[in-house]
């Protein structure tokens, strides 16, 4: 078995990849119908940023 895997990002790709963080993190949680766990739990919004980033990791 002969697998070949290319690293070589395309600027698209990265664009689409920046694209799809910022959704993320502009979705709150329990706003996705099929999936309520999709988002960042909104709680964060009116913390520290210390706080928001303990909250979030």
């Amino acid at each position: 078995m002969n697998i070949k895997v290319d690293f070589t990002t395309d600027s698209s790709i990265d664009t689409e990849l920046l694209i799809s963080i910022q959704t993320l993190c502009n979705t709150y949680e329990g706003t996705i119908p099929l999936d309520r766990r999709v988002g960042l739990d909104s709680s964060v919004i009116s913390e520290s940023i210390d706080i928001s980033k303990e909250i979030i990791t």
